[in-house]
């Protein structure tokens, strides 16, 4: 990436992103980190990483360096743990998918399909528990986010002994973000305990609104 992009995606950082509808609008409708050491919810830093700027779709994102990094894996392109906070268990994760320009999908498909892993808690309604917005970057990108507090059902894998079976996490948010990029959709994934998910929140939606054009 080029020097000025970088100073540019740097200085970014701390900007975030700037609402361009951010309704209400309500919805009809893989394995865990090994927990790490506790990390302090506010303590996290906001500079690139260890594990460098992640150019996907013409767009370089700067994952922060409080969040370790595993790598890409399969389809994923990166994936990123952070965590636990006092008092939950597990650490929450961000995962990062880009198929190529056209391709994963169309966004209300792949909405659908984040808000069918969660449930809703006993007494709601999935359409009490999702919200969905559509955001334009501070960096000029269309970013499109769904947010979902409730009961996770994560896969345990499609193998023949597991039958496609899920396991129940709940007390879990999900935040869903599909960014629009000059060479195709990039989708983001952050689930975790609410608890830590919401603490990796704030790092997760600034590095998403501080994407810069390559």
């Amino acid at each position: 990436m080029k020097l000025h992009a970088r100073i540019a995606l740097a200085c970014l950082l701390a900007i975030g992103l700037s609402a361009c509808t951010q309704g209400g609008e309500k919805l009809d409708g893989h394995e865990m980190p090994a927990r790490s050491a506790p990390a302090q919810p506010g303590t996290e830093s906001l500079e690139p990483g260890g594990a460098g700027p992640l150019d996907l779709a013409g767009m370089a994102f700067l994952p922060p360096e409080a969040w370790e990094a595993h790598g890409p894996s399969g389809m994923r392109k990166a994936s990123f743990s952070f965590g636990p906070v006092d008092g939950d268990d597990n650490a929450a994760e961000v995962t990062v998918f880009y198929f190529g320009s056209g391709q994963g999908g169309d966004i209300e498909s792949n909405i659908r399909r984040w808000v069918g892993q969660m449930d809703p808690p006993e007494g709601k309604a999935i359409e009490e528990i999702v919200l969905r917005s559509k955001l334009e970057t501070s960096t000029g990108f269309v970013l499109h986010v769904v947010e979902v507090d409730g009961i996770y059902q994560r896969s345990m894998g499609g193998g023949p002994m597991t039958g496609g079976r899920t396991k129940a996490y709940p007390g879990w948010r999900m935040v869903g973000a599909i960014i629009e990029g000059p060479e195709g959709n990039v989708f983001f994934k952050l689930v975790g305990p609410e608890a830590t998910a919401r603490a990796m929140e704030e790092s997760y939606r600034a590095m998403l609104g501080a994407a810069a054009k390559i």
